[in-house]
């Protein structure tokens, strides 16, 4: 008992007795609770501001440009992670750098790696609403496919990696080819589509941006993203599905640059939104898959029932990882999209 108390008082001196100052963090608008960063301000005293962007290839940008460095924390997927560790622009770490990282779950853990605190998980699917579409979509081919199923009012990502891979999978190929000729056929399908699409954004950004006045009623989402986009149309109709071709398991995980390695603020707020009724409550409020496996007694039947979060394992292992894309083939993929969202 002696010995946990000391432990105890350790942990809560490590989170509480550093300098407070401002906390940067470059993230998705909507991806982390206000109560919990409230709270957070209150116990610590450090002041949270978030700066938000709407694509990867904005934050990727800020990343390559050396811009990052304003931020002390900011949300990247792993793929991104891996390949901005290599080039070295990534801070490492050799070691667990606060306390409440023994929560996170192993796979989290294997993909983030040394350069990336796990953060959430998830899937891509189609969200769209029920009462606007005359059956459900079962396959990317609904929506990218317009002869079969001619819908209107369609956002798509403008992104290199995923709006592409879509059309791969679609089409029964693999969403992370480098197959020059496999890559084209995915350009034909995405252009085929194009007269349908309303914007190439994010759906959540969309959604945020037009509140009740979004026209959306289909969209290429992230998992979790139908309890945003509900929440800011005022539109309770909105359901998720992963279609029947297969999708892309992706992770997020918190990271800095190399020029600007975590700060005590940085490393006292990963620590607290770690802590697993915190991971909890702040899963929930944002609906997110959280990474924190200590975080899953804590939270609602409701929450972990949620098939959108926690698809089944069928689903899982039909699901492909993100995987290196050599650059010629990324070359290619940037094309068609630049082509495409004119």
């Amino acid at each position: 008992m002696f010995l946990k108390t000391i432990v105890f008082i350790t942990i809560v001196f490590w989170s509480l007795g550093t300098r407070a100052d401002d906390l940067k963090i470059y993230i998705w608008e909507d991806y982390l609770s206000v109560d919990v960063i409230e709270r957070f301000q209150q116990q610590t005293g450090h002041t949270v501001k978030q700066i938000f962007f709407e694509n990867e290839m904005l934050r990727d940008e800020v990343i390559i440009s050396g811009r990052a460095d304003t931020f002390d924390l900011f949300i990247i997927d792993s793929y991104s992670l891996g390949i901005y560790a290599q080039r070295g622009l990534i801070n490492e770490f050799s070691v667990p750098p606060f306390p409440n990282f023994n929560h996170m779950e192993d796979q989290a853990v294997k993909v983030c790696g040394s350069f990336g605190i796990p953060y959430s998980w998830g899937t891509i699917g189609i969200g769209y609403r029920e009462t606007q579409v005359s059956k459900p979509l079962t396959s990317w081919m609904d929506i990218l496919r317009v002869l079969k199923q001619p819908y209107k009012n369609l956002i798509i990502p403008n992104d290199d990696i995923d709006t592409v891979a879509v059309a791969l999978l679609a089409l029964g190929l693999n969403p992370m080819t480098n197959d020059t000729n496999e890559l084209k056929q995915a350009y034909q399908l995405l252009n085929e589509s194009k007269e349908h699409v309303i914007s190439y954004r994010t759906g959540v950004g969309y959604a945020l941006e037009k509140r009740r006045n979004s026209d959306m009623d289909i969209a290429v989402i992230y998992s979790g993203e139908t309890f945003t986009i509900a929440q800011a149309t005022g539109q309770d109709d909105w359901v998720y599905t992963i279609p029947e071709e297969g999708t892309l398991l992706w992770y997020e995980c918190f990271a800095s640059v190399s020029s600007r390695p975590f700060s005590d603020a940085a490393l006292s707020f990963l620590n607290f939104i770690n802590q697993p009724d915190i991971a909890a409550i702040n899963a929930e409020a944002v609906w997110i898959a959280t990474s924190n496996h200590a975080a899953l007694k804590f939270t609602s039947q409701t929450y972990l029932e949620d098939k959108e979060l926690f698809p089944d394992k069928e689903t899982i292992d039909k699901s492909t990882i993100y995987k290196a894309i050599n650059n010629e083939a990324l070359k290619i993929r940037s094309r068609i999209m630049s082509v495409i969202s004119q």
